[in-house]
C-alpha cells in the first residue's frame, strides 16, 4: 500500500472511533454544565451559573457557581437544587459547604422545580425569600451504598417537566426576583483524548514513521 494511502486509511479509521461514552458527558470523572434555560422572564437572557460534577473515589461532588448578583434559595413549591440518577436506591447528599442553609430533602419526592418538572433528589434551603439571604456558590457531595464509577450516574433528565432538564434551581437576582433556572443541554468535559482514539492516533503515527523509513523497491 503506498504511503498516501495507508495515511488516508489511518486518518479514516480514526475518524469512524465512537465515542468511549454515549452518556451525556464524555468523561466518567468530571463534567460541566451551565444554567442556560429560565422559567421566570424577570431575570432576563443566561447564563445563570455553572454546575460541576467531579467523581472523587465513589463519591461524586457537586460545585454549584452562579453568576454575580444570583443567589440559591427555597420559596413555596420550589427546591434549592435538584437532580436526577440513573441508578436505583437512595443516596446520601452532605457535606455542604454551607451547612447552616443548606441538607438534603428527606422527604418522599419525586421533588418539584416548577417549568422543568420532577427529579429524584433535592437539596433545600433554610432562606425562603429574595433577600439575598442564599449562596452564590454551593458545593457538596453525593453518596450511595456501592459507590459511584461514573459521573453520569446522577445525570439524567427530570419527568414531566417542560422543557425537560438535568439540574433545576431555585433563585432570587440582585433586583429581588426569584425563580427557577434549568439546565437544558449536555455537559463539557476536559480536553483529555479518550482512550480508544488516543491508542489509534498512536498507532497510525508510529506505522507512518515506519513506512517513511523504509527503502523504495
Amino acid at each position: 500500500m503506498k504511503l498516501h494511502q495507508f495515511a488516508l486509511a489511518i486518518i479514516a479509521a480514526v475518524i469512524m472511533v465512537p465515542i468511549a461514552s454515549a452518556s451525556v458527558c464524555a468523561s466518567t470523572t468530571e463534567c460541566t454544565f451551565t444554567f442556560n434555560d429560565t422559567a421566570v422572564s424577570q431575570f432576563g437572557a443566561g447564563p445563570y451559573g455553572t454546575v460541576e460534577l467531579q467523581l472523587s473515589g465513589s463519591a461524586i461532588n457537586f460545585t454549584i457557581d452562579l453568576a454575580p448578583g444570583f443567589h440559591l434559595i427555597d420559596t413555596g413549591v420550589h427546591e434549592a437544587f435538584t437532580f436526577n440518577g440513573t441508578l436505583t436506591g437512595a443516596v446520601t447528599i452532605s457535606a455542604f459547604s454551607d451547612n447552616s442553609l443548606y441538607s438534603q430533602d428527606s422527604g418522599a419526592g419525586p421533588f418539584k422545580n416548577p417549568g422543568y418538572g420532577y427529579f429524584s433528589d433535592a437539596v433545600k434551603s433554610s432562606c425562603t425569600n429574595g433577600g439575598g439571604c442564599g449562596d452564590n456558590s454551593l458545593t457538596f457531595t453525593v453518596t450511595r451504598t456501592g459507590g459511584f464509577t461514573d459521573v453520569n450516574q446522577l445525570v439524567a433528565l427530570s419527568t414531566n417537566g417542560g422543557p425537560d432538564g438535568y439540574f433545576a434551581a431555585d433563585l432570587s437576582n440582585a433586583n429581588g426576583n426569584t425563580g427557577v433556572v434549568g439546565v437544558t443541554g449536555f455537559g463539557t468535559t476536559s480536553s483529555v483524548p479518550e482512550p480508544i482514539s488516543s491508542t489509534l492516533v498512536g498507532a497510525g503515527l508510529v506505522s507512518l514513521f515506519i513506512l517513511r523509513r523504509r527503502p523504495n523497491r
